[in-house]
């Protein structure tokens, strides 16, 4: 129940033991026969199969719904595969935008510490008098 798997029933399992069992009694039973017990042997085999092939018929069809079973999960298996594969295909995607986001910051952050050296080269005199043309220019507009 914790893992939510399907197990195979007890009593296929069983059944299927049984079946083998009553499978080696019937060709025993047919292996037996030769001309001298040909009728009683004959008797014994067609009523092992009688008693054997309604099981077996029981048998297969719910093989066959436990085979449908499985091969729904394995296309949900598949499904789930190919939702997985798609999702780390855009995790990859969305790794690689953050790397060249990164790479962009990085950049920014060399040219920005670049021209704060460059500024500091300036000397204070020459950055006031730039500042004030950059005044007078604003005042004149």
């Amino acid at each position: 129940m914790e893992t939510k798997r399907k197990h195979i029933p007890t009593w296929l399992f069983k059944l299927g033991g049984r079946l083998d069992r009553q499978h080696d009694e019937i060709v025993k039973a047919l292996s037996d026969i030769n001309a001298f017990n040909a009728g009683k042997k004959r008797d014994k085999a067609l009523e092992l199969l009688s008693a054997w092939l309604p099981d077996v018929e029981k048998f297969s069809r719910e093989i066959g719904r436990q085979s449908a079973y499985i091969d729904s999960l394995k296309a949900q298996i598949g499904q789930e595969a190919d939702y997985a594969e798609r999702m780390r295909n855009e995790k990859y995607a969305e790794e690689l935008k953050v790397q060249k986001a990164n790479q962009k910051i990085f950049e920014l952050q060399r040219t920005n510490s670049q021209m704060e050296r460059l500024l500091k080269k300036i000397p204070p005199e020459v950055l006031a008098e730039i500042q004030r043309n950059n005044r007078n220019k604003s005042r004149e507009r």
